[in-house]
């Protein structure tokens, strides 16, 4: 049975040992030059931020369900709150880099880059690059898989520098582009909170959906989180833990084989009556309906 959303990780990633990839670790996995993905035929999740830049020819991907075509030029980013699949494409040809979050963390690349880079991103998983930021990018990919393998003492400093490197560019290719709004300021603390809140969605709406166990795993008051979510974002806790419980059902109606109440219970509903009654409530149709159109 096909039960629909795998999650990919770069341990994952290094089992597969695919010749085209370099793992640095657990941290980091990179190609200069992929031109398969069949790691993404299945809708999956990532465990961790990816960032693809095609070259050459195109390919189908579907973000959330929202539907992408990319050819040469456009860059995608996709963060491990979103769900990812793509349709193999025989003349696809794309640099391509997974980061944990883990890794990023410790290089403490800017917050409000980033939160700026999510906020456009969930809007827009894909946006055109300038020639300029694809060679750039042609050329910090190659540089990093020269030094992957590179023993030579100071080879963590040289890495880490270089993934710096590689996060700035993304950032700045997507507020080129308008996918990112340009940063001028410091991070405020309902920034850095609604960051928190969003790593922590990602990794538990399958099975909480109470914006009470978010602020309670951040010390917060349900009140005061929601406060500062809306702040930052324009939506409360509530919406963003809706979106993506409706986000996970969409993907394992389409995509698997699992029946309704499966995926009721994947998801920790109390019942297939629950279920049905909170996906017809932010979706409009009830979940069998969806099923029926998705497969039109």
């Amino acid at each position: 049975m096909n039960e629909g959303l795998d999650n990919i990780s770069i341990a994952r990633i290094k089992e597969l040992n695919f010749s085209d990839v370099k793992t640095y670790g657990e941290e980091l996995a990179i190609s200069n030059n992929i031109d398969h993905l069949s790691i993404f035929k299945n809708p999956c999740r990532i465990d961790g931020v990816v960032v693809f830049v095609c070259l050459d020819g195109c390919v189908t991907c579907n973000v959330d369900i929202k539907p992408y075509r990319l050819t040469a030029g456009d860059m995608l980013v996709n963060f491990n709150s979103s769900t990812i699949q793509a349709d193999p494409c025989t003349s696809f040809r794309a640099l391509a880099a997974m980061a944990s979050y883990s890794y990023l963390d410790k290089l403490h690349l800017d917050l409000s880059q980033k939160l700026s880079l999510y906020m456009g991103v969930k809007s827009n998983a894909v946006a055109h690059i300038s020639e300029g930021d694809v060679a750039s990018f042609a050329d910090l990919f190659n540089l990093i898989e020269r030094n992957i393998e590179d023993s030579r003492p100071g080879q963590d400093a040289i890495m880490d520098g270089l993934i710096q490197m590689l996060g700035r560019l993304m950032v700045r290719a997507a507020q080129s582009s308008g996918q990112a709004a340009m940063p001028a300021r410091k991070p405020l603390r309902s920034e850095q909170i609604f960051e928190r809140f969003m790593e922590l969605v990602a990794a538990h709406h399958g099975t909480k959906r109470s914006a009470s166990y978010y602020a309670n795993e951040m010390g917060l008051t349900p009140n005061y989180l929601s406060n500062m979510v809306k702040t930052c974002s324009g939506r409360s806790s509530a919406e963003w833990i809706n979106e993506h419980t409706v986000s996970e059902a969409k993907v394992m109606l389409r995509f698997s084989d699992l029946s309704v109440q499966q995926v009721a219970s994947k998801l920790n509903f109390p019942s297939q009556s629950a279920f049905g009654k909170f996906f017809k409530q932010h979706v409009g149709v009830n979940p069998n309906q969806f099923r029926r159109d998705s497969a039109n």
